[in-house]
């Protein structure tokens, strides 16, 4: 696995947290699966504010994939995203609980 940078919160599916605080540099599948335990944002931020103006650095592309239909057979898996992608480059894939909720 390559290796990457979270930022994460200590809440989960909460839509107006700004706050970022832990920062952890994820080099696993066990690490990874225990960040995306909660929100979560594939960025270092100044003072662990998630704001334009608080943005250090990344070094990942987050993508979330929201498959609303019943039909599997149009989802996106991690599979058709890797092929989509120049030379298959998706290095990680953590499935999350869905919510809704008004942003």
């Amino acid at each position: 696995m390559k290796k990457f940078i979270l930022s994460l919160t200590k809440v989960r599916q909460n839509p107006k947290n700004i706050v970022f605080a832990d920062t952890v540099e994820v080099t696993s599948a066990d690490e990874l699966k225990a960040s995306c335990l909660f929100d979560h944002v594939g960025a270092v931020l100044r003072d662990g504010y998630r704001s334009n103006k608080d943005f250090v650095t990344s070094n990942v592309v987050i993508m979330d994939c929201d498959n609303e239909d019943d039909n599997p057979e149009t989802w996106v898996t991690p599979e058709k995203v890797t092929e989509d992608l120049p030379g298959g480059r998706v290095c990680s894939c953590a499935k999350q609980a869905q919510y809704a909720a008004q942003r």
